[in-house]
């Protein structure tokens, strides 16, 4: 599974808006807090909250590709861990 540091690091590439940013690191910091309640894997849980917006500024004018042109770029680095990308790709009901 991807690193938090290289999940960071995409992050900041893909997404320049710094509230944005801040947004998707709220999102991780309480995404670990659930995964720690409720004993699940709190790296995985962290990492699909900080990218789980990661694609907005690049799909908002197209919501039905929301989380997929995120898919896409982790598919092109090589990251599939199947229950990282089923949790980003839950984002959107689409």
């Amino acid at each position: 599974m991807i690193t938090r540091e290289k999940a960071h690091a995409l992050l900041i590439e893909k997404l320049p808006n710094q509230n944005l940013v801040r947004h998707c690191l709220a999102v991780e910091a309480t995404m670990r807090a659930l995964a720690k309640y409720f004993n699940e894997d709190q790296e995985l849980w962290g990492i699909a909250g900080l990218l789980h917006d990661m694609d907005w500024e690049a799909t908002r004018n197209n919501i039905t590709l929301h989380t997929r042109k995120t898919h896409e770029w982790l598919k092109k680095i090589g990251e599939d861990h199947p229950d990282l990308v089923r949790g980003i790709l839950s984002h959107n009901y689409k």
